[in-house]
């Protein structure tokens, strides 16, 4: 099979063509792939740009990181970046909200800007008005924001990470305390 062919969608359904045949059966088959292009988390042993900065090494106990998104194929890109330096939960803005609503605690937040439901900015008040102490370590991360948003971040004055990043340059704009230790 030709993978050229087979992400296009042209597929050949069917047994080879034996002797006497003249063709075999073929048909398109339409992808299901989301036209949406999603950063993928890089792969740490192969690109020496998106290693982690020295003196970043896994914990012996996880931090808690909490990632806020209405994308779920980014959510899981994502858990896949940050799994092996925080225990990772992925979750949408409304059940982000009620679980920590509920009693759960994070070490630190990364949430989107643009969400339908609730924005990163109404997700950050919401958590804020439940322990402010929770938005002491939330990071913003965007494709993109409007000027009101964009003023609104400055002045919450929370890091904002530009959508794709890699993990240097997560671990540059996050504080000491909300890095994996040694």
């Amino acid at each position: 099979m030709n993978l050229d062919n087979f992400v296009r969608g042209d597929l050949a359904i069917g047994r080879p063509p034996s002797h006497g045949q003249r063709t075999n059966g073929s048909a398109r088959i339409r992808p299901m792939m989301s036209e949406k292009k999603i950063p993928v988390a890089p792969d740490l042993s192969t690109s020496p740009d998106d290693t982690v900065p020295s003196g970043i090494a896994a914990r012996t106990e996880l931090l808690r990181m909490l990632i806020v998104d209405d994308d779920p194929l980014l959510r899981r890109a994502l858990l896949r970046m940050f799994r092996s330096y925080y225990r990772v939960t992925t979750l949408e803005a409304k059940e982000a909200v009620a679980l920590v609503t509920q009693g759960e605690r994070f070490d630190i937040i990364l949430c989107d800007v643009m969400m339908p439901d609730l924005d990163g900015i109404e997700v950050h008040d919401a958590l804020a008005a439940v322990d402010r102490t929770l938005v002491e370590r939330f990071v913003f991360m965007t494709g993109g924001v409007g000027k009101g948003q964009r003023e609104r971040l400055v002045a919450l004055g929370k890091p904002v990470m530009p959508k794709p990043f890699t993990l240097t340059e997560f671990f540059a704009n996050v504080d000491e305390d909300a890095k994996p230790s040694r």
